[in-house]
């Protein structure tokens, strides 16, 4: 998948492919930070509260899908979108499923799609009397979504209008988020590298990181580095996603971590770093640069 990012923040014109690791380099202010939180905002989006007239690809769907990704827009950025975009940003995806564009205003989000295929989905509501009314499951294979929803209880038929207009919101936003999963093949869930805590095993050695500190096969280590604690946030957090966004990836890592991230992450995921090292950039084939 291709992707081009023009106009957001401090970034320019950038392209790049997202199907190998990626390293993007540029100095402080170029917009290395802006480019991943931008990039996890909308592979990583998904559909809350989103209502859909048709279950087809129209404008309805496309404003359903814009309001997705403005909603995950701001909460990334922990900021409304009128303080993240001076004039008019675009971000273009391009997969096998065609090419979707993402532009972003002071305003707001606005997504128009090329597809090179129809896509129709499938909703079928199917009744369990094991479950208690008002839960509701949703298996989604492809274009094919089951929302399967209790019926156990004597509220069945108190709350039978309300069940109809929750298995209409739950059904809007799977036909949303089933479609980020067609079109994302193979990139979400999306994971941001953040302080995690958990467990990781980096050279055979035990790493837990909790409330209470960083311990190494369970005694305490007093962490006057914070490389093996940096390493062991990175491994945990990239349990969670099929693409790993890292920031400033090569920070306090020595040569012996940087080979852990290569051997344990790298080799293993869909990866973009930012970093500011040359040499540190130098170990790999794909580098853009943010100037």
């Amino acid at each position: 998948m291709k992707v081009t990012v023009r106009r957001i923040g401090a970034i320019r014109d950038v392209s790049f492919s997202l199907d190998k690791t990626t390293v993007i380099t540029g100095n402080n202010g170029t917009g290395k930070t802006t480019l991943l939180l931008t990039l996890y905002a909308l592979i990583n989006a998904w559909a809350k509260e989103v209502k859909m007239k048709s279950l087809q690809v129209d404008d309805n769907f496309k404003k359903a899908l814009s309001y997705t990704f403005k909603r995950s827009i701001e909460e990334t950025f922990r900021s409304d979108v009128k303080e993240i975009i001076n004039g008019e940003g675009e971000v273009i995806f391009e997969s096998e499923l065609g090419t979707m564009s993402v532009k972003i205003t002071r305003e707001e989000v606005n997504v128009g799609l090329a597809l090179n295929k129809d896509v129709k989905f499938e909703v079928r509501e199917v009744e369990n009397k094991d479950l208690p009314v008002g839960e509701i499951q949703v298996n989604v294979k492809g274009t094919t979504i089951e929302l399967v929803y209790g019926s156990n209880g004597k509220e069945k038929y108190q709350y039978f209008d309300l069940l109809k207009d929750l298995l209409k919101d739950v059904e809007g936003n799977a036909v949303v988020n089933s479609f980020l999963d067609l079109f994302f093949l193979g990139l979400r869930p999306a994971a941001l590298v953040t302080e995690a805590k958990g467990e990781a095993i980096i050279r055979d050695k035990k790493v837990t990181i909790t409330d209470f500190g960083v311990f190494i096969d369970g005694k305490k280590y007093p962490v006057t580095s914070h490389g093996l604690k940096r390493i062991a946030e990175i491994v945990i957090s990239s349990k969670k996603g099929e693409l790993v966004l890292i920031d400033d990836a090569e920070v306090y890592l020595d040569e012996e971590m940087k080979k852990v991230l290569v051997e344990e992450v790298v080799n293993k995921k869909k990866v973009i770093m930012t970093t500011r090292d040359k040499s540190f950039s130098s170990m790999f084939d794909n580098v853009v640069n943010l100037s």
